[in-house]
């Protein structure tokens, strides 16, 4: 009976290393915790350096700004950057699916927090460090505007 015990003792314990182990091949390496209006932020996957295909979830209205990720490699492991754009509010970043050589995984989906920012009154859209005019020309577009150039 205890010989039995043992068996059955070393083969939960190989399942559930094995079970635990499937779950950390792929995980997500760098995910934003908030962003801005706007912002075209990354979102990194790592994972084995293997024949991999990564999809999102393509019900979703968010996707990232194009469909192969930017892939980077380590040694053994690779990561998969994708790039998504902030809009007007909080971004739930679809579920990731997963197939590769070694099987099926899937991310759960996260969201990302949006923050905005105050601009002043007199805000012109013009974001630089130093800002000089050397010329400039003015024209006539209709009869009561003019295009400064």
């Amino acid at each position: 009976m205890p010989l039995i015990r043992y068996m059955f003792f070393l083969v939960m314990l190989v399942g559930l290393t094995s079970l635990l182990a499937s779950q950390d091949t792929y995980h997500y390496s760098y995910m934003p915790k908030k962003v801005y209006e706007n912002q075209l932020f990354p979102v990194t996957v790592v994972g084995p350096d293997i024949n991999t295909t990564l999809t999102f979830d393509t019900s979703s209205i968010i996707q990232p700004t194009m469909k192969k990720p930017l892939l980077v490699k380590n040694g053994n492991e690779a990561f998969y950057t994708f790039y998504f754009k902030a809009e007007k509010e909080n971004i739930r970043i679809p579920k990731l699916f997963i197939v590769s050589t070694i099987g099926k995984f899937s991310l759960d989906e996260h969201t990302v927090l949006l923050s905005k920012l105050k601009s002043p009154k007199n805000f012109s859209s013009i974001i630089a460090r130093k800002l000089i005019i050397k010329s400039q020309q003015v024209s006539n577009y209709d009869t009561k505007n003019h295009i400064v150039t």
